[in-house]
């Protein structure tokens, strides 16, 4: 039995003044670190602040750190829908390695190949981790609302209770739809009720290992454990990558509709190639009204891992 892969996702969001936050994440893998950040307001979520960086990657060239300036003063608020981070150009094309103070000393400091502008047809696998890492930081600075509500405009917890009922009734934060219990509960389950954070907002890891059992079996694992969550997912598939067992647990989760999603039928996830499968296809069996899409976000970097 060999651990052949394994890594792990953060997200952490904190209030650094009055007006603005930072939601920052990271990915710490066997062939990858790097990260992103969102600077942004309390009031508006407008971004005043985009970085990334990526510092350890299968193609060296591909490090370096930055800004995304596209992504500033558009909004940090998923449901506004108007970031850009799905098109944001691959700018490890376009951007050279931090120099050491002191200089470069017997090595050729440049890239090979930089660019005069940052193709957006072009996308190097690092790039997808940094926008999927943008991606984490507008989670959880969605996440980290709750702890904003009087810069948002609502005066107490049952105000903004009533804000999320109006905008998604029915609705789990932000995706189950259908039988679920008053939204009224959320902050008696968080605990916002009698301890309302003030400055740490949210906190969120994903890890996943992938173990080679011999044979021409294999094992993977992921667990997604945040300020309201843990759940796993544990499968095994074969050389071919076809899933040939699966099984997933809700541990500490909010409601009792979401225990249920444990079973789910493993036998609409056997039989999957994890060789090809994309997370609208596992967002197909995990997802939609009946699912949750953090078991969805699980079973995609396990996915991606193995991809790679």
């Amino acid at each position: 039995m060999d651990i052949i892969k394994q890594g792990v996702y953060s997200n952490t969001v904190r209030r650094i003044n009055e007006s603005e936050c930072v939601s920052d994440a990271y990915l710490e893998s066997t062939d990858f670190e790097g990260s992103a950040s969102l600077q942004f307001r309390v009031d508006t979520f407008e971004i005043t602040d985009a970085r990334w960086a990526v510092h350890r990657d299968q193609d060296p060239e591909r490090r370096g750190e930055g800004k995304a300036p596209m992504l500033i003063g558009e909004s940090a608020y998923i449901d506004d829908k108007k970031n850009s981070v799905r098109v944001l150009p691959d700018y490890t094309y376009v951007t050279d390695y931090c120099e050491p103070p002191g200089g470069w000393e017997n090595i050729n400091p440049h890239k090979e190949k930089i660019l005069d502008t940052a193709p957006a047809d072009i996308v190097s696998p690092a790039w997808r981790h940094i926008r999927e890492l943008f991606n984490e930081c507008l989670r959880g600075a969605y996440q980290a609302e709750a702890y904003l509500i009087e810069e948002r405009g609502m005066g107490t917890l049952r105000e903004y209770e009533a804000y999320w009922e109006k905008l998604k009734p029915g609705y789990c934060r932000p995706y189950i739809k259908g039988n679920m219990p008053a939204l009224e509960e959320w902050p008696v389950y968080t605990g916002n009720i009698q301890h309302y954070r003030k400055y740490d907002l949210y906190n969120k890891y994903i890890n996943y290992m992938v173990i080679d059992n011999g044979g021409g079996l294999n094992y993977a694992a992921g667990s997604y454990n945040d300020s309201a969550h843990e759940m796993n997912i544990e499968l095994e598939y074969d050389s071919d990558g076809m899933i040939i067992d699966y099984d997933m647990t809700a541990v500490r989760v909010p409601f009792d509709r979401c225990r249920e999603l444990d079973h789910i039928d493993p036998q609409e996830i056997i039989g999957m190639n994890l060789y090809d499968i994309k997370k609208r296809d596992i967002g197909n069996v995990l997802g939609g009204p009946r699912g949750c899409f953090h078991f969805v976000d699980i079973l995609a970097d396990i996915a991606m891992a193995i991809q790679e």
